[in-house]
């Protein structure tokens, strides 16, 4: 009878211990979040070295070009820190970010207290979050971001209007940047060493940033908004997005 009784107590501990059909981790599995930091990534956009002013002002591109910004708009992810001895991390993050202002600005949490030396991050959709089917959040399709289940997420937008120098007649803009796969790989990693990056237990680090627009019209091809204003196919996609694989700079960091 003893036995009998131990062994239905038995059953019943372990199936208390389940949920979904999975026996849940000791609690002590989980990071400790006094331990923990964040870092605030703080980005101003920039053209012609002044701070973006969207829908009035109008920049110099190259030639005789000039092009004002309605919309600029952006995936970030797949968001790495390495620590001064080596040890990487990886924040999984997919930041949508829009540009209302010339700054915007977003919040990495639960990153281990510690000194890092190295930023990195992806500008654009993994392919895995590419061919995932329909998702929420910042990658919910609604977010007018997403072309369709076999193209995939626009990485990059960049709307607005151009002129040429002695007329105000205005074309439009629409530079929508993807394509994950083969030669027309659009994805673009930014990596930024030698840091002193200092995380602090329920403190933040901010990170100041600038993207710098005139990137995308200088290196590697000096490009024309005449022939790349509207990037229609995935080859002028691929030209765009390797001139600007190099327009986010840090400026400074703030340690706590």
């Amino acid at each position: 009878m003893f036995k009998t009784i131990t062994t239905l107590l038995l059953l019943i501990g372990l199936i208390a211990c389940k949920k979904d059909g999975k026996i849940e981790k000791p609690i002590t599995d989980q990071p400790a979040a006094s331990n923990q930091g964040s870092i605030v990534v703080s980005i101003t956009a920039k053209a012609n070295s002044k701070n973006l002013i969207k829908e009035t002002v109008f920049y110099k591109s190259t030639g005789t070009d000039s092009f004002k910004v309605s919309i600029l708009k952006y995936y970030l992810s797949n968001f790495y820190l390495t620590t001064n001895e080596n040890t990487e991390i990886k924040i999984n993050e997919y930041i949508l970010t829009e540009h209302f202002g010339s700054t915007v600005s977003f919040t990495l949490n639960n990153i281990n207290e510690g000194n890092y030396k190295k930023f990195r991050m992806l500008l654009g959709v993994d392919p895995e979050r590419n061919t995932s089917g329909a998702q929420s959040g910042s990658l919910d399709p609604l977010n007018g971001m997403f072309w369709d289940w076999n193209t995939g997420y626009i990485f990059f937008k960049l709307e607005g209007d151009y002129k040429t120098l002695g007329s105000n007649a205005l074309k439009p803009i629409a530079m929508h940047i993807g394509g994950f796969e083969g030669k027309n790989n659009s994805l673009k990693e930014f990596t930024f060493n030698d840091l002193d990056l200092k995380i602090k237990a329920n403190r933040k680090t901010t990170i100041n940033m600038e993207l710098n627009l005139d990137e995308i019209f200088i290196n590697p091809q000096q490009l024309d908004l005449a022939n790349i204003s509207i990037a229609v196919t995935a080859s002028e996609a691929k030209i765009i997005a390797d001139n600007y694989a190099d327009m986010f700079s840090i400026k400074s960091i703030q340690n706590p």
